[in-house]
């Protein structure tokens, strides 16, 4: 009997994070998703298995290393989908705020792939798949601290690209641009605007393009795949 694959999804109670954990629960594969907080989680599957994870706490890294440790889990899939929004203009931004954006979004990326990579090594055919923004490629005012934040994690992936191959494990970034989203609810209209005006369609991505790529980054089909940054829309101007 095949054995059912493992995807490991953070940032479970977002909008994309949700979406994610009910398509490959569709698809039969085994879930592991995490949260900051239980009490808003409703989603339940005999195959999907929800951790807390303050991604700004250790102890909650430790637990959940030690659960993963207990049950003899194989990652077969990573997929970094936590993050928190922000903006402002460089003079408005507290080294305070630039501090705790890139903990979350980068520092703390950075660290669960370091605590997870011994259980994607036991797959044989690994695959991380960090969810960057189109706002770590254009320069846009206001995104000093999550445009850089994503930009570090998309450049961090191509590193980690290279130093992985030996362990026969793919690790590539997405940077999408505007999709609905809680996060896209919280943008400043004439930003969103603007990138919305970069793209040859003018119009917001389709959540279901989103999973679609994260899906096909996934699959051993895109085995030479590999410390790429893909774009949504691919022909986005830059």
């Amino acid at each position: 009997m095949k054995q059912k694959k493992t995807v490991f999804i953070t940032g479970c109670n977002g909008t994309l994070g949700k979406k994610l954990v009910s398509y490959f629960l569709k698809k039969n594969f085994k879930v592991i998703g995490t949260i900051r907080k239980f009490n808003s989680y409703h989603q339940k599957s005999k195959n999907l298995k929800v951790f807390k994870l303050d991604m700004l706490k250790d102890n909650d890294f430790k637990k959940l290393v030690n659960n993963l440790n207990k049950t003899n889990t194989t990652i077969d899939v990573l997929i970094n989908n936590s993050a928190i929004p922000s903006g402002s203009i460089t003079e408005m931004t507290s080294i305070k705020n630039l501090k705790n954006v890139f903990e979350v979004n980068f520092f703390s990326q950075i660290r669960l792939i370091q605590n997870l990579l011994r259980f994607i090594k036991k797959s044989k055919n690994g695959s991380i798949i960090n969810i960057g923004s189109i706002s770590g490629l254009i320069a846009e005012k206001g995104f000093l601290s999550y445009g850089t934040s994503k930009c570090a994690l998309m450049f961090a992936s191509k590193i980690m690209a290279k130093e992985f191959r030996k362990y026969n494990i793919r690790v590539n970034a997405i940077a999408p641009s505007v999709f609905k989203s809680r996060m896209e609810k919280k943008m400043d209209k004439k930003i969103k605007q603007k990138f919305l005006e970069k793209s040859s369609t003018k119009k917001e991505i389709k959540l279901k393009s989103v999973i679609k790529l994260i899906d096909s980054l996934s699959s051993k089909n895109s085995g030479e795949t590999n410390g790429q940054i893909i774009r949504l829309v691919n022909d986005f101007k830059i």
